[in-house]
């Protein structure tokens, strides 16, 4: 199974994605916002990223410009439930930077996996879902 680094400053659902994911035999590793996720990104070994868009200190968009700035074969799951910035909404700037799904909070359990699922066999790049 996978080593997930999700990044998400809302703890209930860190909490939640983490029993989930942990469910379907995945290794966690939560972070707490974008800075925090960025500094444990090298020493983790992490398969994928899951990044909320809408976080203190460093946003998801910073998130991926970054991680995809060094490592541009990692594959990131951005998740948002928050507006639109002007015109353009997070999630659609987060699939011109190269994310692999985006998807739309609130979600339910089974698509979050399938999106997760179908991210690390491959089988995703750049749809917005949700």
């Amino acid at each position: 199974m996978a080593r997930i680094l999700l990044i998400d400053d809302d703890g209930p659902i860190r909490n939640m994605l983490g029993v989930l994911l942990k469910r379907f035999g995945h290794t966690v590793i939560p972070a707490c916002d974008g800075q925090e996720g960025l500094e444990m990104f090298p020493f983790v070994g992490a398969d994928l990223v899951i990044t909320d868009m809408v976080m203190p200190k460093k946003g998801g968009l910073d998130v991926i410009r970054e991680l995809k700035g060094k490592h541009p074969l990692v594959k990131v799951i951005a998740m948002s439930g928050g507006g639109a910035f002007g015109e353009t909404h997070p999630l659609d700037t987060a699939l011109q930077l190269g994310v692999n799904r985006a998807i739309n909070k609130p979600f339910s359990g089974d698509h979050f996996m399938a999106a997760v699922n179908e991210v690390l066999a491959g089988a995703a790049t750049g749809s917005l879902a949700g």
